[in-house]
């Protein structure tokens, strides 16, 4: 690893009895979508077909903000052409890619507060129920969130 602690994505893949290997360091189980308390805010892996994109529709999503890089995507064989396509094709039309990248803290703090702010602009003044992922739906799109609860709702019973 060269003195490095992290393990990057690669577009490297090796063929080991017979099953296909890659390094990824971000996982993806089963497509879920969670709606953050009674909001009109959902959250969630990428999704990656058809039937992904059918799960945010059961749930009247009305717009999707994406915050996941083209890295991303690449790595794992999709593309926004080609998500955009199939969310359009479901009545979905309101799609905002905001890529966040998490590599070095001032970008990614800056990133943060765009996307935010993007969010806080669905919500609010479009009044769309919207689906936001980054890859996994673990630590981007959560600390998105965590940004708009706190620049934006500022609830005082927290």
């Amino acid at each position: 690893m060269h003195g490095n602690k992290y393990w990057y994505n690669t577009d490297i893949c090796w063929i080991v009895n017979g099953q296909i290997n890659k390094a990824d360091a971000n996982f993806r189980g089963n497509f879920l979508v969670n709606q953050i308390g009674d909001s009109n805010l959902y959250t969630g892996p990428h999704p990656k077909d058809a039937d992904d994109v059918s799960k945010i529709v059961e749930y009247g999503c009305s717009a999707i903000l994406d915050i996941q890089k083209e890295t991303d995507m690449r790595l794992r064989g999709i593309s926004h052409e080609h998500m955009e396509e199939l969310f359009r094709n479901r009545g979905i039309t309101n799609i905002q890619n905001f890529p966040v990248s998490d590599l070095d803290l001032n970008e990614y703090c800056g990133m943060l507060f765009k996307a935010s702010k993007i969010l806080n602009k669905l919500l609010n003044t479009r009044g769309e129920r919207v689906f936001m992922h980054c890859s996994t739906g673990c630590s981007r799109s959560m600390t998105v969130l965590v940004v708009y609860f706190a620049l934006f709702l500022k609830h005082p019973e927290w």
